[in-house]
């Protein structure tokens, strides 16, 4: 039995040796080109490591990228060992299509064709990572990532598959397309940062052959929560403290052939392995300082300093916000310390700005250090617009002084207090404030600081007090010269916040000192006011009592009661000189008016037909009567009021005597019987009754001038009182005397002419000359200017000439029978004479206009 079993067993042995030898004999193999090198040969008969070797069943071929597809080396040639080929099928992105598109099908199934050309091709290459390549390289896209070949076979023993893969090598040199690596230029400790590279062996994941590989090297030491991508295509890390951080080069490997470790992995980046690098700065930051910026700065500091800790490496430089600050730079290297001058009280920023000067790729860096104020110093102080407020007040300004005027500012303010507005200047550094209505009267404080800065300034405001009110018992009427007013006199009601002794008093006629004192209680509610005194000067009246109401330093509230004096009534009047024949001015004098005069005085009775109109003199009280040329001495009765403001009126029925200068004129001497145009005879006329000191003025005709045209001599004494007409010429029409007394008091003499119209009569009181002049009338007598002279019956020649009170002619009319209406509007009111001639008759009438 034993026999049998060592018979079958060796007979079976010879079955599989004889099987394996068979087998062994029908494995075919791959010839690959010269540029190809197969790392691993796999299972068949013959197969060859290194370049254009022979690959078997599971080995690994690296193909150059690119690969150029029109070389004749591209052609992998079946060795068929005693097998027959059926088909190719290729997988990944190598093709066999020689034309410069992408393929039409992920898998190329070929039929038994020997040698085939294989190209390296990746079929879902991005546009955007097309290289841009020479005109003299047929192909704009290249293969980048792994292909794996199928071979199908038929043997004796049945059909088989020869399947190797084939992996990409890469080099340096254009046109390889070897990818950058992606990421910042520059880095700063304890940040976390990511790099990575284009997948450019990891696309076929979708062809189920795996991922290609890719190794990094470079991250700075000492980082921390480094992790790669699920294809190591990027690579994550944080980098450690500044302290340990330092420039560095970043490594990224890739092609799982470049070159092919046995084990299957990258052990390190070695020579000759396809890299991609970057070189990667050390970015500035945050700086660290020996004297650092100060962040408040007191106002009325003008300079400070500034030193950085130097790293190497490094060059600092520094600006300023501050429009009027200077820096001056210095140290090792220059801008590691500045000098900081010119600083006004705004506040300002200093810039340092750190560049890596030994990486091209890392930018600068600036830093910036807000230097604000602090208001905690003499220099700067809160100003306002008023430091004595109103309750119920929206604009009161609040303001830093205007050298630090840019700070933005804190204020603090009392309980219920509001800001209404800040300034226009983007700060509010100026403020207008609302104080509630509901404030009472007092001291307040309000406080300003720098936002940013502790230092507090403060200013004290004061809030007015309401205005003191009168009680009704204050008195508004006192009589003159009073030794006291009469209790209660003034008083008013205490004022909310104001201290019991918080009152001034003060007592004023117009701007005078009126002579008034207190006695008592002067600063209370309540003072005790004596009236009495001497007052100088020439004041009157009202008195103006006025309070003040004190809530803290120059802030008060006054309340003023006017006091006037009651009226007094008139007791007698004395009247001055009354002009006769002129218009003019004369007095009438209370004689008990007060002294100083306060009030007026007023006359409700009818005024004379003379009197126009009349005026008081605030100071003196005299009454001034504006009279006409129609004025008659005599006595007249006037009702006399003293009118005090709010005091009442007090009258008096007074009359007073009127006279005038009592200046008489005469015809005096007559040299001749006639004036005689022949003989020369002449004529006086002689005022015989003449003020002292009076003056006169002679009008002949109207005029002062000589009538030496008609040979008329004017002969005047030295007194002026007398006057002589002499010659042979044309006898006068009008001889008039205007006599001015010392006083301003003027009457109008008109004299009777004599001569050759002896025959009338002087008039001693001054009246015209009167002669029978017939059927002629003159109506309305007084006149307003308008009046007319009816002439009853025909004459040959009638004339009438207007002349004033001093003879001067005012104008000659012609008359005609019936109404001569005659107008002479314009002149001034008083007492004319119309001269009538008649056919040779001569007649004068007085006519008085209004």
């Amino acid at each position: 039995m034993k026999h049998i079993y060592r018979i079958f067993k060796t007979q079976l042995l010879l079955v599989v040796m004889l099987l394996s030898a068979m087998l062994s004999f029908a494995q075919p193999v791959i010839q690959v080109p010269p540029l190809c090198n197969v790392v691993v040969a796999g299972t068949g008969v013959g197969t060859v490591t290194g370049p254009g070797g022979k690959v078997g069943n599971g080995g690994i071929v690296t193909m150059p990228d690119p690969f150029d597809k029109v070389s004749p080396d591209g052609d992998f040639t079946y060795v068929s060992n005693g097998t027959t080929l059926s088909s190719w099928k290729l997988y990944g992105d190598i093709s066999k299509s020689t034309a410069n598109v992408p393929p039409t099908a992920g898998i190329y199934l070929d039929g038994p064709t020997t040698p085939l050309n294989i190209e390296s091709y990746n079929k879902i290459l991005r546009f955007a990572e097309t290289p841009v390549l020479p005109a003299t390289i047929p192909d704009s896209k290249w293969a980048r990532s792994k292909g794996r070949v199928e071979v199908r076979y038929s043997a004796p023993c049945g059909n088989n598959i020869i399947v190797f893969d084939i992996y990409k090598t890469y080099t340096n040199v254009a046109p390889s397309s070897v990818p950058i690596i992606i990421g910042p230029d520059c880095i700063k400790s304890n940040t976390t940062y990511t790099y990575s590279v284009d997948q450019t062996a990891s696309d076929n994941a979708n062809e189920a052959i795996g991922f290609d590989r890719y190794v990094w090297s470079g991250v700075p030491a000492g980082s921390t929560n480094v992790y790669n991508s699920a294809d190591n295509s990027s690579i994550t890390f944080t980098t450690p403290s500044q302290a340990l951080l330092t420039s560095t080069t970043l490594f990224c490997a890739f092609g799982r052939a470049n070159p092919w470790d046995t084990a299957g992995e990258f052990t390190a980046i070695i020579a000759g392995t396809t890299t991609t690098s970057k070189s990667i700065g050390l970015q500035p930051t945050t700086p660290s300082f020996i004297t650092a910026p100060p962040s408040c700065l007191l106002t009325g500091t003008t300079s400070f300093n500034v030193a950085v800790t130097v790293v190497t490496g490094y060059a600092y430089s520094w600006a300023t916000t501050g429009t009027s600050w200077l820096l001056v730079p210095s140290g090792t290297p220059l801008g590691s310390t500045v000098m900081v001058s010119n600083v006004d009280n705004n506040p300002g920023k200093l810039i340092l700005t750190v560049t890596n000067t030994t990486s091209k790729g890392c930018l600068p860096v600036s830093f910036e250090y807000p230097i604000n104020r602090d208001f905690k110093s003499p220099n700067v102080k809160i100003s306002a617009s008023s430091t004595c407020l109103i309750a119920g007040s929206t604009t009161n300004n609040f303001f830093v002084d205007g050298t630090a005027s840019l700070n933005p500012t804190t204020w603090t303010l009392p309980v219920g207090w509001s800001i209404t507005a800040g300034s226009a200047n983007g700060t509010n550094s100026n403020i207008n404030v609302t104080v509630p209505t509901t404030a009472a009267a007092g001291t307040y404080t309000i406080t300003a600081k720098s936002n940013s800065c502790p230092g507090v300034i403060s200013t004290t405001v004061f809030v007015k007090p309401a205005a003191p009110v009168f009680v009704a018992t204050s008195p508004t009427c006192v009589t003159k010269g009073l030794v006291a007013i009469p209790a209660p006199g003034f008083s008013i009601t205490p004022v909310a916040g104001v201290a019991t002794t918080g009152y001034t008093w003060t007592y004023l006629i117009g701007t005078q000192p009126s002579g008034w004192t207190c006695t008592g209680n002067c600063n209370t509610v309540n003072p005790t006011v004596v009236p009495s005194g001497t007052v100088g000067g020439n004041v009157t009246g009202p008195v103006t009592v006025t309070v003040t109401a004190t809530s803290g330093t120059g802030c008060s509230t006054s309340t003023t009661r006017t006091v006037n004096y009651n009226s007094v009534a008139p007791d007698a009047l004395s009247a001055g000189c009354l002009s006769i024949g002129a218009a003019g001015t004369t007095t009438l004098t209370v004689a008990n008016r007060p002294s100083p005069f306060y009030g007026t005085y007023t006359i409700t009775s009818v005024l004379p037909a003379f009197v126009t109109s009349y005026a008081v003199n605030a100071t003196t009280g005299v009454i001034t009567l504006t009279t006409t040329a129609a004025a008659v001495a005599g006595t007249y009765s006037f009702i006399i009021n003293h009118v005090t403001t709010s005091c009442g009126t007090s009258t008096s029925t007074l009359s007073a005597v009127f006279s005038d200068n009592g200046a008489v004129l005469s015809p005096g001497t007559i040299a001749g019987t006639t004036f005689d145009p022949i003989l020369g005879n002449c004529d006086d006329y002689v005022i015989n009754t003449l003020p002292v000191g009076a003056t006169v003025g002679w009008f002949i005709n109207g005029s002062t001038t000589a009538l030496v045209a008609n040979n008329t001599t004017i002969l005047l004494s030295p007194s002026g009182n007398k006057l002589s007409l002499c010659g042979s010429g044309v006898a006068p029409t009008a001889v008039v005397a205007r006599v001015t007394s010392t006083t301003g008091c003027v009457k109008i003499l008109t004299a009777p002419l004599r001569g050759t119209h002896s025959s009338k009569q002087a008039n001693p009181s001054g009246g015209s000359i009167k002669e029978v002049v017939e059927g002629i009338s003159i109506y309305p007598n007084p006149s307003d200017g308008l009046f007319t002279i009816k002439v009853e019956k025909a004459h040959l020649l009638a004339t009438a000439t207007l002349t004033d009170a001093s003879g001067k002619e005012i104008a000659t009319y012609l008359l005609k029978k019936g109404d001569n209406k005659l107008e002479k509007q314009g002149i001034p009111a008083g007492v004319y004479t119309i001269v009538l001639e008649v056919d040779g008759k001569t007649e004068s009438r007085q006519l008085l206009i209004k």
